[in-house]
């Protein structure tokens, strides 16, 4: 069986300052623990608000009024005077303030006196719970103007910005902190994955460029270590593609990959030396960055410029 509640809060802010608002927030989004009324009672509840919850709610507006009733608004839940008609519910998204669910208001002549006059500045909802305390639609009287709000801190009916304290900051200093913990993570996690994928791609970019170059004969296909170098150096700074593409392509070395790759062309004699040639070429470029703690770059163009024997041999031997 359905038990009604009473939930207490504000109006939301009016998309027109100068009258009353079109629709109002019915209920705030997401999870709260609240002060309401059930079976006549006062209790505490926890109910969930998210969109699902506007398909239940229009759809008990649908049988309620394929039963002849027309859903209202009233004052401080009397059940007497109407202060406005129920049209329709939609789903406004997380804004504590703007969001949540809406509802669609077509205020009587009073209902709209009350709320110009800022005699009444709130609002609280009625709606029907299951056994298992999901909201599960609303009521012929769906709710009534009230001043008396259970969730301070939702914007009132006729807030502006000329008047800050209209809406008042009503959260505790541990609840600001968590808030501020809370954006903050939010804001580190988002830091985080955009760097991760920023390092994807820098490192897809880098592979690219040296596959180009390998393909181009500027660099041995064999060479593992070689390649793996180039593609860390790039990786960290993609101006470094600069230096590797001003190394002079090798017809050789071209025929070398065409050759690996299953080209029809047979590779000339000598492809193995020119392999050899390029390992000692590694291991030289190691010995200097061990010795001399430079990077690959750094490294790379030392053993070329002392030992331009190796890089003639690769090319020679082939």
């Amino acid at each position: 069986m359905n038990t009604t509640a009473y939930l207490i809060q504000a109006l939301s802010v009016a998309s027109d300052a100068a009258g009353v608002p079109p629709e109002i927030q019915y209920m705030p989004p997401g999870t709260h623990t609240i002060s309401a009324t059930k079976d006549g009672k006062p209790s505490k509840m926890s109910v969930t608000v998210n969109a699902a919850t506007v398909d239940r709610l229009n759809a008990s507006l649908t049988t309620l009024r394929g039963q002849g009733h027309e859903p209202f608004i009233d004052f401080n839940h009397d059940d007497k005077n109407a202060a406005g008609w129920l049209e329709s519910f939609s789903w406004g998204g997380d804004d504590a303030k703007t969001g949540g669910v809406r509802a669609k208001i077509n205020w009587s002549g009073s209902g709209k006196a009350a709320v110009e006059s800022r005699d009444y500045r709130k609002f609280s909802p009625t709606f029907l719970l299951s056994k298992d305390g999901q909201i599960v639609g609303t009521d012929v009287n769906a709710g009534g103007l009230v001043n008396r709000p259970a969730f301070t801190s939702i914007a009132p009916v006729m807030a502006r910005s000329a008047q800050p304290s209209d809406t008042p900051n009503t959260m505790t200093p541990e609840q600001e902190l968590a808030d501020v913990k809370a954006k903050l993570l939010a804001a580190e996690t988002k830091a985080a994955n955009l760097e991760e994928a920023a390092k994807v791609s820098a490192k897809a970019n880098a592979e690219s460029i040296v596959n180009a170059a390998i393909a181009d004969g500027r660099i041995p296909a064999k060479n593992e270590a070689l390649k793996a170098g180039w593609i860390e150096v790039i990786t960290v700074n993609a101006k470094s593609a600069s230096l590797l593409q001003a190394i002079a392509p090798n017809a050789a070395l071209s025929q070398v990959i065409r050759a690996k790759t299953g080209d029809s062309g047979k590779a000339p004699e000598g492809v193995i030396d020119a392999a050899d040639a390029a390992s000692k070429i590694d291991a030289e470029v190691a010995k200097v960055r061990a010795s001399h703690s430079v990077s690959f770059t750094e490294a790379y163009n030392i053993v070329r410029a002392n030992s331009p024997e190796l890089f003639e041999a690769a090319a020679s031997e082939l």
